[in-house]
């Protein structure tokens, strides 16, 4: 079973996993989507079991003040787990505006290349609206 939220640096749940990729690495996934930016906050992890895993990367597309932003984790051998969200800057930070809109653009990146792309296929049950977050994973296959 996947991973449901992201967490914070308190440990509270904090954004919808919303991308699963099979077959692949992390690497991979950003060497194909070619984003590039630079965060300088590492402090989102997922629980695996009892334990609390730092995330593997994260990159950004776009200008600071308004951005997709992905956060990536590997997740056993083959697999990573994703939050890919939209945010824009409001006076000192980050405010997400939607995760749908960043899971269909990086959905449609891979399209028609050599991988398969399943649209909404894995209920997380994270669901936080239709347009904000649906609940469901895509999963992007190598």
């Amino acid at each position: 079973m996947f991973p449901s939220y992201t967490h914070d640096v308190l440990r509270r749940e904090s954004d919808p996993i919303n991308l699963i990729f099979d077959n692949t690495t992390c690497e991979k996934v950003i060497d194909e989507l070619k984003w590039g930016g630079r965060t300088f906050w590492w402090d989102h992890t997922i629980k695996i079991g009892n334990k609390f895993v730092r995330q593997t990367a994260q990159k950004v597309n776009g200008p600071l003040c308004n951005r997709y932003h992905l956060r990536i984790w590997e997740y056993g051998t083959s697999q990573c787990v994703a939050n890919a969200h939209h945010e824009k800057l409001s006076w000192i930070r980050h405010v997400v505006t939607s995760h749908e809109m960043a899971k269909e653009k990086i959905a449609g990146h891979f399209l028609g290349k050599s991988w398969t792309v399943m649209k909404n296929v894995h209920n997380l049950g994270n669901f936080e609206g239709e347009d904000f977050s649906n609940g469901m994973a895509t999963e992007i296959r190598r």
